[in-house]
């Protein structure tokens, strides 16, 4: 979902610039209201259990503290407000506690939350290199095959879900090159143009086909950081400005400047010489129309997506409407 945000800046800076721009600022973001956009994750036998629910909060308590402090930007553009993130981050840890298969449990996860410390904010961000204790949290028990609903049930880590769907099928982990046509990429990986790619680090060749990881800027076919010093010097047409950072270079005065986060209805685009991004919201014609919540309808011919960590699923009538579930939502067993 995020990806989607990320493509709609580099276009706006293209269209400004003649160039592309950081992506960091315009990261999936999610619900600024947790109570309209998230409930209680108790799956279909009712309350989660208090083990459980306790665990799930202190680890949504750590990963937002931690991607705040890594990136004050990834968490307002991600997730809105600390206390959404929270939320959000809570209700998914709980379905994948209860997932059927699933070797998430309240001690596993309490030693992933006394990991996020240690985890590198340069591998955080981007789920990469999780920690020992946070890694064995991202396989289950169920074969190739197998019908699923979350990556935690499946024993190689990957439940491949069609796009629209709520269920999917346990199958080997994709690799850059795969087609995700049909199926969603893993973590890690981006669609683009219908396949699935490993995004480039900096320094590595970049292109419209390879495009960088958040936070850097493809310029002249190179991924490159943007200036992190609030008013130092920039190029609209060159690397920018270290947008994790929240900065973003003014087209006018050449200097790195405080990103702007304009609310849902609120002009965006070029704002006073420079690129806004909105959280919780996409840019569609000049104003931020925020993402839909879970519960609300939702369309995938539209460019606005549901909120984090919830997906499209489609009524079944063959059309593209449907409703916005937090993935694990559903039972597929």
């Amino acid at each position: 979902m995020g990806r989607r945000a990320l493509a709609a800046l580099a276009a706006l800076c293209l269209a400004v610039a003649g160039s592309a721009c950081s992506p960091a600022a315009v990261g999936a973001p999610a619900p600024t209201d947790e109570d309209a956009s998230v409930g209680d994750a108790g799956g279909e036998g009712g309350a989660a259990p208090a083990a459980v629910v306790l665990s799930c909060e202190n680890y949504a308590y750590g990963y937002c503290n931690r991607l705040d402090a890594c990136s004050a930007t990834f968490l307002i553009l991600r997730y809105g407000t600390q206390a959404a993130c929270e939320a959000t981050v809570k209700t998914t840890c709980t379905y994948a506690n209860l997932a059927p298969s699933s070797q998430q449990t309240p001690a596993t996860t309490d030693s992933c939350t006394s990991a996020l410390p240690s985890w590198e904010c340069t591998d955080f961000l981007y789920s990469q290199n999780r920690p020992p204790a946070c890694a064995n949290q991202v396989s289950g028990s169920k074969a190739s095959g197998a019908s699923c609903a979350i990556n935690q049930q499946c024993q190689s880590g990957y439940c491949a879900t069609p796009i629209g769907q709520a269920c999917g099928t346990c199958k080997p982990v994709p690799v850059a090159g795969s087609s995700c046509a049909t199926d969603e990429c893993p973590t890690g990986l981006q669609c683009t143009s219908s396949t699935c790619v490993a995004l480039a680090p900096q320094g590595a060749a970049c292109s419209t086909a390879q495009p960088c990881n958040e936070g850097l800027t493809c310029t002249a076919g190179i991924c490159q950081p943007g200036v992190s010093t609030s008013g130092g010097a920039c190029v609209v047409a060159g690397p920018g400005c270290a947008q994790v950072d929240g900065l973003v270079c003014n087209a006018a005065t050449s200097t790195c400047q405080t990103l702007v986060f304009p609310a849902a209805g609120q002009a965006c685009g070029i704002v006073a010489d420079q690129a806004t991004a909105c959280p919780a919201s996409v840019c569609e014609r000049g104003q931020c129309v925020a993402d839909r919540q879970v519960g609300q309808s939702c369309d995938l011919s539209t460019t606005v997506p549901c909120v984090t960590s919830a997906r499209c699923i489609l009524s079944g009538d063959g059309g593209t409407v449907g409703t916005c579930q937090i993935n694990g939502s559903t039972s597929c067993d």
